[in-house]
């Protein structure tokens, strides 16, 4: 028996190599792996060496009967394509006829060989398409084989019942088919080669005949994946690179499937740095996200219909200048509140109303009063209209006013219903601490309640997310 450790470094090199390639990903991993089928042995062309080496040689041949494979595996999957692998495999051929310069007869016994392989296969994958789940494959490998010549003879006579390991080599081809995201079956065909091995033929012959072993398989086999790879994920952001189309995400980003910054007010700054959640679509915003506000009136670019205003100017909601009424200016609903001012119109005749032309049950929209993303937290740009709110109320004596909070209908109706009440009373203190007397003020929350648009775009619940001024008593 001899081994020919020459001719294994080359394959077991590549398959340890193979190992440190390739980034991984889902699916991919460790797997074990059954495999079976037919074996076709060709004819063998051996030499029968009589009285030992150095003596008279014959030279002989045999046929075999159809044959069998079967064998165990195991190896790990790349994302890249490459899977080295470790193959058990036995196969088993009986002899048909030996046949020589002295004619030809029926054979008895078996040739077996019992094989160790590394193996080093490519798959073509790709994320997309049929090769997403069919993958062709081909691949060599190399090892060792201990070749069996178990009672081989002809007429009665045994020739040979001994064994021997040499160095075996294979190449291969097969389609793999991805029947779930762990298990995979495949078709493949082997063909195998060995070097010849040397067996002592039996006392009756005397000498050593030289034989080896030259075939082709045909094999279905299945590998289930053990211990899938984690997929690389360089930034940290918890969406895998070959996914990740925004790369060198900053570590504690949130962000969306596609691996970018999640910028829900959509002002092109991340939430993680926006100062200024939920500015209104269209608004230019500073590094911040906060609304720029040029003429720095305190009514940003967005909602400021006067821009330019002069420093120092006293200007309303809307950033345009405060000039008193003039004497004769109209009255269309004759409250004795002009129309300029009037955010209530077609109050009914002989009502009471307050300062803005607003009566008992009617209703106003407090509009530019914004909150930060899911929290009861004013921004900056929503106290310069409840400034000029304060000041309508202390103006406006006699009347009880309810602040009413409502959403949109993103979240549990519990959980709107809990915002709704928070922002109402956020902006309830915010009046008191303006001058408002707190026994005039009172808050409530109606969550998703009354809509005043539709709740199936942005700007429909942009506009149910609002704070209203009810006039109650």
């Amino acid at each position: 028996m001899h081994i020919n450790t020459r001719s294994l470094r080359a394959p077991f090199a590549a398959a340890i190599l193979a190992t440190f390639c390739g980034n991984a990903a889902a699916g991919d991993g460790w797997y074990l792996g059954l495999e079976g089928g037919a074996d076709w042995q060709r004819q063998s062309n051996d030499t029968l060496t009589l009285g030992g080496f150095g003596g008279p040689t014959a030279e002989f041949s045999e046929k075999y009967k159809l044959g069998w494979v079967g064998g165990v595996t195991t190896g790990y999957g790349f994302a890249n394509g490459l899977r080295p692998e470790l193959e058990l495999a036995y196969r088993q051929s009986r002899y048909k006829n030996i046949f020589g310069s002295l004619g030809s007869a029926d054979a008895d016994g078996r040739k077996d060989a019992r094989s160790a392989f590394a193996n080093l296969w490519y798959d073509l994958k790709s994320e997309s398409g049929l090769f997403k789940t069919v993958h062709p494959y081909i691949g060599i490998g190399g090892g060792v084989t201990s070749l069996w010549q178990e009672n081989f003879g002809a007429g009665g006579t045994e020739l040979v019942n001994d064994h021997d390991t040499v160095f075996a080599y294979q190449a291969g081809a097969g389609i793999g088919f991805d029947l779930t995201r762990r298990l995979t079956a495949s078709v493949d065909y082997r063909y195998v080669g060995t070097e010849k091995g040397h067996f002592d033929a039996s006392p009756a012959v005397g000498g050593r005949v030289d034989s080896g072993y030259n075939g082709q398989s045909a094999l279905l086999s299945v590998r289930y994946t053990i211990a899938e790879a984690k997929p690389s994920d360089l930034d940290g952001d918890g969406v895998p690179d070959k996914r990740d189309q925004c790369p060198n995400t900053p570590a504690g980003t949130p962000v969306d499937a596609k691996g970018c910054p999640i910028d829900t007010d959509k002002d092109g700054v991340n939430d993680k740095l926006d100062f200024c959640p939920n500015t209104p679509a269209g608004a230019t915003v500073d590094a911040k996200g906060c609304p720029i506000d040029s003429d720095g009136d305190k009514v940003p670019d967005y909602a400021d219909q006067c821009p330019n205003t002069p420093p120092g100017t006293n200007v309303d909601a809307k950033g345009c200048s405060i000039v008193p009424p003039a004497p004769a200016i109209a009255d269309t609903d004759g409250d004795g509140v002009a129309d300029g001012i009037d955010q209530c119109p077609n109050t009914p005749a002989g009502k009471k109303v307050t300062a803005n032309g607003c009566a008992v049950n009617q209703s106003l929209i407090l509009k530019n009063v914004h909150f930060a993303f899911n929290k009861a937290l004013l921004t900056n740009d929503s106290k310069t209209v409840l400034d000029t709110t304060a000041k309508t109320i202390i103006d406006s004596p006699g009347f009880q006013i309810e602040i009413a909070g409502y959403t949109d209908s993103v979240g549990s109706d519990a959980a709107n219903q809990k915002l709704s009440e928070a922002r109402a009373n956020s902006v309830r203190t915010y009046l008191i601490s303006r001058g408002v007397a707190a026994n005039v003020l009172t808050a409530k929350g109606y969550g998703e309640a009354n809509p005043v648009a539709s709740n199936d775009d942005d700007t429909g619940r942009a506009d149910n997310r609002r704070v209203e001024m009810k006039i109650i008593q």
